[in-house]
């Protein structure tokens, strides 16, 4: 399942730039467990409004 959900996040664009948010190393961490999944997302600068 892990494999599976960074081939999803491969597929989400950045909102302001045509890159996948893998590829611009938004992506901290992922894990799966009992059926969930956590995300742990880093802003590309500090001002980040996301």
């Amino acid at each position: 399942m892990l494999a599976e959900v960074w081939g999803i996040l491969e597929t989400v664009e950045d909102p302001e730039l045509p890159i996948a948010i893998t590829d611009l190393g938004l992506v901290r961490t992922v894990q799966v467990a009992d059926g969930r999944v956590s995300v742990r997302l880093v802003p590309t600068w500090t001002g980040c409004p996301a």
